[in-house]
Order: C-alpha cells, then sequence, then structure tokens
C-alpha cells in the first residue's frame, strides 16, 4: 500500500506519507494490521518458521537506506527489509524515493518473514513513514557472531587499524584488522572527510550495519561494514609516516610466536627474494628464516635481489606472513644456500 498526504486524511485519520518511486495512493489506517513484534524477537525464531513466511509488523528507525534495500532497528536489535523480493512479488510498485524511509525515519511495515540468508528478514507489502526518529546508538561488536552472520543488520561500533583501500563502484572497501579479525568497511564517500588512502595505518573508530560477504556454497568470506553517514567514521590514531618510514624489525622477528610487533600497525623488513609470483606474492629468507609478503606491487623482481617491503603481520596464515605489502627493490644479489634443517 502507498500513502500520500491529504489534508482531510492526515487530520482525521493519522495517515502519513510513503512514497514508492513516484506512485502514490490514499488509505486509511488499518486497524486489522498485526501487533508490532520485536526485532530481538523475530530475531530469534527458528529458520523453520521462518520459512512458513509468517504474516508481522515491525517498527523502528532507518539505519540504512537504498532504493532496494532497507535496515531498520529498534531498541532490541535490526532488521534487514529486503525491498527486491516485494517488487517481484508485485507487493510495491517500484523501487524506494528517497523521501520514501530515509536515514533516520520512523518507518512501520507491514509484510511477511523469512530466514534469509544469515539472518531473518521482512519483505514487505506496506511501509509506512511515521516521520523523523531518533538513531539508536551502535551496540559493540561480538566477534563471534559477526564471523557466521546472526548479527547481519545490526548497527555496532568498531575500531581497528585499516590496512588497505581500494575503489569498487562508487564505494571505498577498507579492509580493517581487529586483531585476527579482518572487516571489510564498505565506505560511502559521504561518509569520508579525507582521501581514504590517507587512512592506511590509522586506527579508526567505525560505526555501520553488518553484512557478510560469502561464496556460492553459501560460506562466510569475511564480515562487512556498511559505512555510509557523516560521522560514522573517526579517526583515532593517524598515520603519521609513508610505509617505508614504518617500525623497522628483523626478518626473524617476524617469523616467531611472539606478541606482534608495532601492535597491528605497518612494519618493514629485508630480505633476499627466494620465489616470486608475479602481483600476488614474493617469498624473502633471511638466513634459516622465511617470509611470506603478499603484495600486488608490480615490481620486476628475480630471485636473488634484495628488497624491503613493508605491510602488515597476519597471524592467521600457516606461515610467517605480511600482507597489503609494498615492496622496494634495493639491490640485485644472489640466490641464498639452501639452509640445512635439523629437528630442533
Amino acid at each position: 500500500m502507498v500513502r500520500v498526504p491529504a489534508p482531510c486524511v492526515a487530520v482525521c485519520l493519522g495517515v502519513v506519507v510513503c512514497l514508492f518511486g513516484g506512485a502514490a495512493a490514499c488509505a486509511a489506517a488499518d486497524d486489522t494490521a498485526p501487533a508490532v513484534t520485536p526485532m530481538a524477537e523475530i530475531r530469534g525464531l527458528p529458520r523453520d518458521t521462518l520459512a512458513a513466511n509468517p504474516e508481522a509488523r515491525v517498527r523502528g528507525v532507518v539505519t540504512r537506506s537504498s532504493p532496494t534495500a532497507l535496515v531498520i532497528q529498534d531498541a532490541t536489535g535490526g532488521l534487514y527489509v529486503n525491498i527486491t523480493q516485494a517488487i517481484e512479488r508485485g507487493w510495491l510498485p517500484g523501487p524506494l524515493s528517497a523521501d520514501a524511509a530515509p536515514f533516520g525515519a520512523e518507518v512501520a511495515i507491514t509484510g511477511v518473514l523469512d530466514p534469509g540468508g544469515f539472518a531473518p528478514i521482512i519483505i514487505p507489502r506496506e511501509i509506512v513513514n511515521l516521520g523523523p526518529g531518533t538513531v539508536p546508538e551502535p551496540s559493540q561488536i561480538d566477534e563471534s557472531r559477526l564471523l557466521d552472520g546472526s548479527d547481519d543488520g545490526e548497527l555496532i561500533e568498531i575500531t581497528g587499524i585499516v590496512t588497505e583501500a581500494v575503489r569498487r563502484g562508487d564505494r571505498w572497501w577498507l579492509v580493517v584488522q581487529l586483531g585476527q579479525l579482518e572487516v571489510v568497511a564498505v565506505v560511502a564517500d559521504d561518509a569520508l572527510d579525507r582521501p581514504a588512502a590517507d587512512l592506511i595505518d590509522a586506527q579508526v573508530r567505525w560505526r555501520g550495519i553488518t553484512a557478510a560477504l560469502f561464496n556460492t556454497r553459501g560460506e562466510i568470506r569475511r564480515p562487512v561494514l556498511h559505512v555510509e553517514q557523516p560521522g560514522w567514521l573517526e579517526v583515532r590514531k593517524p598515520s603519521t609516516h609513508s610505509p617505508f618510514e614504518s617500525p623497522a624489525f628483523p626478518l626473524a622477528e617476524l617469523t616467531r610466536c611472539r606478541p606482534e610487533p608495532g601492535a597491528g600497525h605497518m612494519v618493514r623488513t629485508s630480505g633476499t627474494v627466494v620465489h616470486v609470483i608475479p602481483g600476488k606474492a614474493v617469498f624473502l629468507q633471511e638466513g634459516a628464516w622465511g617470509l611470506l609478503v603478499e603484495t600486488a606491487s608490480q615490481e620486476p623482481l628475480a630471485v636473488g635481489d634484495r628488497v624491503e617491503v613493508a605491510g602488515f603481520v597476519d597471524r592467521r596464515q600457516p606461515v610467517a606472513s605480511l600482507v597489503h605489502a609494498q615492496v622496494l627493490p634495493l639491490a640485485a644479489g644472489e640466490p641464498p644456500a639452501p639452509f640445512p634443517l635439523t629437528p630442533q
């Protein structure tokens, strides 16, 4: 159902405005609508119950808005609103117009529930804009739930170190390292107050809406945070140097099992090239110690070259690794002699 302002209706029946792609009609409030269900109750329903597509009515504040998708949140949690499926079912006439359900608006939605991908969703029959609302405070990160997709659609806050910035379409994809967890912050230009490259190696506080990137088998590849509003990005500790001015560590120091040097920030080291995978990785050696350096650098390298590298320590790999690294050739040289291994 689509609602537009009509003075007599608005005064007499309390009807509010909801516009979809310019299509409009007048209607009165439906007293037979189901009672509002808290988000937490919906998120706790068994998948079998959700798969039966029960009717539901929810009410919350818009925390993410686009023509084909909404996320809303009440005091108990968030919920993804799938506009695309509603259009396919003929329940909505088309994509949402900009004023249908803008960020910060309170909306009432009736529709059917569905298990969604990892967390429940609602497919709307009707969206009613109730006017400005109060955006809830973000919750703190729960890494276990973030990794299994259970918190998709929640407004959360994280603080981490930016290790990579890549432009994809109309968004920046920034990799944020939270200890042993990496999150991709998908950032709108409106949320950036500086060039994205300036955030590399900075400690940043983020607010955003959780989602999950997954492969064709339904396995989560990475948690995602949609960062779209001004003020949702705050630099807590800026990067104060270029990559090759980062703190230097001997290669052997980076390969041993000990607390991470640099507290997660970029580090640099040097070594001799023993293998190259162009555009993907370089393997370095120094004495008995080897290091995998994941890098998109196109520097022409040969076995035996001495190089300096700057990147981020990754303890999740089965071998000692630097990731999101840059390479600086120093000099050509000879491949190192094989180093004999002992049981010790």
